[in-house]
């Protein structure tokens, strides 16, 4: 199968694939085809009688992601009662409705899968809804409902050096630009620089940073004192805060 989205012929159901609102220039179509995959499975698997639920189905998801690249494999897989039933089948998905769903997760035969999740997909908290989940004697499960929060990344780095009895840091921060497909200056960000003694566990805050139109931001402080640094940027509503390596001077 093609993680690119692209269905099983004569199979009823796919691995797991995602799709996303606010979409980047060419998204469209592949969350369109996303969506007609996920109600052709949906079609599959309804129960063939109305039947009261035998047990229970879990779906096991991070409950936060990370978005830095097109796509990002994250392993999922089902539990409970449903897991060792012959012939599983079983639909979750995050949206308003499957009909304008966000992301999808679909399981066959097994209770091991992948959530394919995309650059284009929703950012923030989404809850997973069950859609479905029978096993090969008809039998139906009630359905978990996990949360993800997904952000897309950054990353901080962390220049010192050492001259005359002053310590220079300088700092960068980038982020993954999910219009783009590249990490860009992480424009404004702001962070605070930390420091402790050498093999220390304590962090003080030294200076606050702001970084300019190429997300870099440089301090200079007297001091005789031979230190262990680091630079902490903020986590946003759509962007999670990062932290850089330790450079002593």
């Amino acid at each position: 199968m093609s993680r690119r989205l692209t269905a099983i012929a004569a199979v009823p159901l796919i691995a797991a694939v995602g799709v996303a609102v606010a979409a980047p220039a060419g998204a469209s179509p592949v969350r369109q085809a996303n969506q007609r995959t996920w109600l052709r499975a949906a079609a599959h698997m309804q129960p063939t009688d109305a039947v009261a639920p035998s047990g229970s189905c879990n779906l096991v998801v991070p409950t936060t992601a990370r978005i830095g690249k097109f796509e990002t494999d994250i392993p999922v897989k089902a539990t409970g009662d449903c897991a060792s039933k012959d012939g599983l089948k079983a639909l979750w998905y995050t949206g308003p409705d499957l009909n304008d769903s966000d992301d999808g997760i679909t399981f066959e035969g097994s209770p091991s899968g992948t959530w394919y999740l995309y650059s284009f997909s929703s950012l923030g908290t989404r809850t997973w809804n069950g859609w479905v989940a029978i096993d090969g004697d008809n039998h139906v499960y009630t359905q978990s409902a996990p949360k993800t929060t997904v952000k897309v990344v950054s990353y901080a780095g962390l220049n010192t050096s050492r001259a005359s009895g002053k310590t220079t840091l300088n700092t960068r921060v980038i982020r993954y630009a999910t219009s783009l497909d590249e990490n860009i200056p992480y424009v404004g960000e702001t962070g605070v620089i930390q420091y402790r003694p050498v093999g220390g566990t304590t962090w003080t805050g030294l200076k606050n940073v702001v970084a300019n139109s190429t997300g870099t931001y440089s301090y200079t402080y007297t001091t005789s004192q031979t230190r262990e640094y680091r630079v902490v940027y903020k986590e946003s509503a759509t962007i999670w805060g990062s932290t850089s390596p330790t450079s002593t001077r």
